[in-house]
């Protein structure tokens, strides 16, 4: 394993790492070894973003029999905090195998996901999050408002929607190219710390 590091001026690095590795299953010897690259950056007080990527040998055992694909992971982060009240959070996975013998794409799907938080005072925050997973193809957004008088006596309320690509049609669901909220839900929670 070979491990490298770069440091930038200010709160700025990169890490590469690069590691030979192999599985035996079922009688078969798969290659899962590969390379990381990590990016971290700290931009003043208010932003930070991030970045990680992986290229490595990988199992794909559903297979019949189990094959030797080549999977490809990203992520990407970010965080800005316009002041000390709201703070926004956004990030971005991708994931996918392809067979090392072909080429040919196994699966590859990427999810978005942002939240925001408003701290309006002490006891009470406002989130906000929504995530599109483009695998499912669906769109799913929370809310919660929360109220913590003293810690352990708090108090929640939220709201929460699943959207699909979806469209009711001849008493049935079929597949449409605009989103329609399938699932929604309220939840309330309160707890009460009797100190004594």
């Amino acid at each position: 394993m070979t491990v490298t590091w770069v440091y930038f001026r200010g709160s700025t690095y990169i890490k590469v790492k690069a590691e030979y590795s192999t599985e035996v299953f079922m009688g078969q010897r798969f290659k899962t070894g590969g390379f990381h690259s990590l990016l971290n950056s700290q931009l003043g007080k208010k932003v930070t973003l991030a970045g990680l990527y992986r290229h490595q040998g990988s199992v794909y055992y559903p297979g019949d029999p189990p094959f030797q694909g080549i999977s490809n992971h990203l992520l990407l982060m970010g965080n800005f905090k316009p002041s000390e009240k709201i703070h926004f959070d956004v990030s971005y996975r991708y994931s996918g195998l392809k067979l090392a013998s072909t080429g040919e794409s196994v699966y590859d799907y990427s999810i978005l996901r942002g939240k925001l938080t408003f701290q309006i005072n002490k006891y009470f925050f406002l989130r906000l999050i929504s995530e599109y997973n483009s695998y499912r193809e669906d769109l799913l957004t929370d809310f919660l408002a929360s109220f913590t008088y003293i810690p352990g006596t708090v108090v929640y309320l939220g709201y929460g929607s699943l959207y699909e690509k979806l469209r009711w049609e001849d008493g049935r669901h079929i597949t449409d190219d605009r989103f329609l909220e399938t699932t929604r839900g309220f939840f309330f929670k309160c707890s009460y710390l009797q100190r004594f």
